[in-house]
């Protein structure tokens, strides 16, 4: 048990660490600040343009909303080429301080697991650990685990994440990307 919540504050400690970094470096720039807002103004003003459409079928109005789509995906692009560098660098912490606690916890047993993971999940949850109780959770697993969700909701409590309707523009672009890609084949 204790292993597990000395895991899971280590997984705490490097999730604020690694925003911290991202804040100093991305988040707190005037840059970052006005592309954000531009962008969330941005999908706001499409959002609108597609409800006053549905009521009028106009040329016009479909080129104004693939005219400001393509507008919101350059600046989507160029959000994430601003956030690009300090993702790096998180990215290399975190390689670093995974690596460097895997081999501290290596073959240990951290958590035991409620359930059995399916295949394609139990070799990580059981990686390095002798034995076959597939329910001992080795570190990596919760570490993963742990960090994902405290991040994810760090981000969020601070701020650091992009409006709902910024995240549904994203997600129907991925969907038209794959839309097209499926209808190419």
């Amino acid at each position: 048990m204790i292993d597990s919540l000395i895991v899971v504050g280590i997984a705490l400690f490097t999730s604020v660490l690694s925003e911290g970094i991202v804040w100093w470096t991305t988040y707190r720039t005037t840059r970052y600040k006005g592309m954000k807002a531009a962008l969330e103004a941005g999908a706001k003003k499409l959002e609108k343009l597609k409800h006053d459409s549905q009521f009028v079928n106009d040329q016009k109005a479909l080129k104004r909303i693939e005219k400001e789509e393509n507008r919101l995906k350059e600046a989507h692009k160029e959000l994430q080429g601003c956030k690009s560098k300090s993702t790096l660098v998180v990215a290399v912490l975190m390689i670093v301080i995974m690596t460097t606690l895997n081999r501290k916890y290596a073959g240990y047993v951290v958590a035991t697991l409620p359930f059995e993971p399916f295949s394609l999940i139990r070799g990580v949850s059981h990686r390095g650990i002798e034995g076959d109780d597939f329910t001992q959770c080795s570190f990596i697993f919760l570490y993963i685990l742990s960090t994902m969700s405290i991040r994810g909701s760090f981000q969020k409590l601070c701020g650091f994440t992009t409006s709902r309707t910024v995240e549904e523009f994203t997600t129907q672009q991925i969907g038209k990307k794959f839309d097209l890609d499926s209808k190419m084949k």
